[in-house]
């Protein structure tokens, strides 16, 4: 008699093996998902700080030739300034011969270029008139079913910053 395995075993363990994996696999998509996500969640607060550092130094220190953008101090809207992530990689808000680093580099969610926008609005107190709310808001991956395939929040309007939109 030869020593082995039968069919009948054979296949007994690629089945247990199969039920394996098919419980395994959508948890590790899952998981995978998740910290992708999360991942993006630490680029908008990096993208917040880059905000931040940017503001102060064209808007509220305007050494060396910096300018506010255009979008941070448009009168037609006294509750929110914006500026584009844009703006933050490519300072074009500097004068001609100065050499500025840019603020963040580009920003990927897999594999696709990110476009965002910066807003600053006013807090709820009445005392206080500066534009302290930060929040940033990415969009990735716009695809022809004009949807992203990632969205800081899905609800936000990106169409209302199409000058910050540049990859749509």
């Amino acid at each position: 008699m030869k020593k082995g395995f039968t069919l009948i075993e054979l296949l007994a363990v690629i089945a247990i093996l199969g039920i394996l994996v098919s419980l395994a696999v959508p948890n590790l998509v899952k998981y995978l998902d998740e910290s992708s996500k999360l991942g993006m969640k630490n680029q908008e607060n990096s993208v917040t700080s880059a905000a931040n550092l940017y503001i102060e130094d064209h808007c509220k220190n305007p050494l060396y030739g910096y300018n506010c953008p255009s979008s941070y101090t448009n009168p037609e809207s006294n509750q929110e300034k914006y500026i584009c992530l844009s703006d933050l990689q490519d300072d074009k808000n500097v004068d001609e011969g100065i050499k500025r680093e840019s603020y963040i580099g580009p920003i990927e969610f897999d594999d696709s270029v990110c476009d965002g926008v910066i807003l600053f609005t006013k807090s709820d107190s009445k005392n206080n008139s500066a534009y302290n709310n930060v929040k940033t808001y990415l969009a990735c991956g716009y695809d022809y079913t004009g949807s992203y395939e990632y969205s800081t929040d899905e609800e936000f309007i990106f169409d209302k910053y199409s000058d910050c939109l540049k990859n749509n």
